[in-house]
């Protein structure tokens, strides 16, 4: 497991969020000076400060201008603060920040007793010398309690913690070349982040992880790093290798992550199929999706990519007919078009296989909110409300035999997700 990139970045209700504009800005300065000396200006640190900035405040969009060497903001940060006749501190949690977000940072050339040294020797004074003793006492023995620390920020570190150490499950997703791959995986996650064009085609393995809490937009790209986004954006799968943020979907509850193949029959690049084909034999996956488009299943090219599966796929295979929708109620059986796809499976060795009927297009546009779709997606989306009013369109309806109680569920891609559930739990 990625310790960046599946890590939870952003924090609700900072004990600092609660306090005005100006001592907000205070911290967030010493902080920002903080981890820059500490890590020398390390990049993966300023990101993950920026997200914790963000979360302390969210009008804070970069920290590029306070990202630097500045003992005395961090002086400023952990002084006495008056509030009126009041009097308070910062001091215990920018302590505490500054510890979790440098071990977070994954700084190798920095311990923890190195990072408690440099607040010692450059910014503390005697009181907040003390202070910071026993604060770093706690965190280093991992405590429940730590003295004047807030339970929000122990149980986010411990949250992280458990995620950190628990084991990803893995969804390998093939298919031939407009399948419908792309805006399947699109529907799973409920997000616009790959393209979906026929004229193009996934040239990489693409890793999309899913966060357990809303927490931006994490991605890293072939060379290695790291951005990331606070809020919503429109960064897509030709930016990144991998991205993690939290699925719209019924698994968004579950550590889990999918891969996206290249179409494994582009002629025109055949290190397409050499890819797809080193994740298949490779096993390094815990089930597969095989996308078939339900309008041209069974050519050539998919007895090459059955057979591969059938021989070298060591794991729970799902088969997914998409494009459901594009099936006409006055020429074609759904139910024959199903069993007709089953008999040709096990006649090529599969035993009792799974087959779910799908639309993706339709379920990604009923899950995408308003305002992420266009005036042409929306005038799309009141189609298929009515074309999947008919109980023709009721897709599980013929696998499970149970209606479904809304437009998303006749889509199938509930029931897949559920089924996907089943088989990783």
């Amino acid at each position: 497991m990625d310790k960046i990139l599946d890590r939870i970045c952003s924090i609700r209700n900072h004990p600092i969020s609660t306090l005005d504009d100006k001592f907000r800005h205070i911290y967030i300065e010493g902080l920002a000076a903080s981890m820059f000396s500490i890590s020398k200006g390390n990049q993966t640190a300023q990101m993950l400060t920026l997200a914790w900035a963000h979360s302390i405040c969210p009008q804070i969009k970069t920290i590029d201008s306070i990202w630097r060497d500045n003992n005395d903001s961090v002086k400023k940060a952990i002084s006495i603060q008056r509030k009126g006749f009041k009097f308070f501190t910062m001091r215990k949690c920018l302590f505490f920040d500054v510890l979790y977000l440098a071990e977070s940072s994954l700084i190798e050339k920095f311990s923890i007793d190195e990072i408690i040294l440099y607040l010692q020797k450059d910014v503390c004074g005697f009181f907040s010398r003390r202070t910071l003793d026993r604060v770093s006492l706690g965190y280093k023995a991992s405590q429940t309690q730590v003295f004047g620390i807030d339970p929000i920020l122990l149980r986010h570190k411990k949250d992280n913690e458990t995620r950190l150490s628990s084991k990803e499950k893995r969804v390998l997703v093939v298919a031939n070349i407009s399948a419908g791959k792309s805006t399947l995986i699109n529907a799973l996650v409920g997000r616009r982040v790959n393209k979906t064009l026929t004229t193009i085609c996934t040239q990489k393995l693409v890793y999309l992880h899913n966060k357990p809490v809303q927490d931006g937009f994490m991605v890293q790209d072939s060379k290695y790093k790291y951005t990331y986004y606070p809020e919503e954006c429109n960064v897509n799968s030709d930016e990144f290798v991998h991205a993690s943020f939290k699925f719209d979907s019924l698994l968004s509850k579950f550590n889990l992550y999918y891969i996206d193949t290249p179409g494994i029959n582009n002629a025109s690049d055949l290190s397409h199929r050499e890819l797809t084909e080193t994740a298949i034999i490779g096993n390094e996956y815990d089930c597969l999706l095989y996308v078939s488009n339900c309008q041209y299943n069974a050519t050539n090219d998919e007895d090459y990519i059955l057979s591969l599966l059938k021989s070298k796929c060591k794991r729970p295979v799902i088969f997914v007919l998409n494009q459901m929708d594009k099936m006409k109620k006055k020429n074609d059986s759904v139910t024959k078009m199903l069993n007709d796809f089953y008999s040709d499976l096990v006649k090529k060795g599969f035993i009792k296989p799974t087959i779910i009927p799908i639309s993706a297009q339709a379920a990604l546009l009923f899950k995408l909110s308003d305002t992420a779709l266009d005036e042409d997606d929306l005038f799309e989306r009141d189609l298929f409300k009515k074309k999947f009013n008919e109980e023709y369109y009721d897709l599980p309806l013929y696998t499970s035999k149970q209606k479904s109680k809304n437009h998303l569920e006749r889509t199938g891609i509930p029931y897949l997700e559920r089924t996907i559930q089943n088989l990783i739990k």
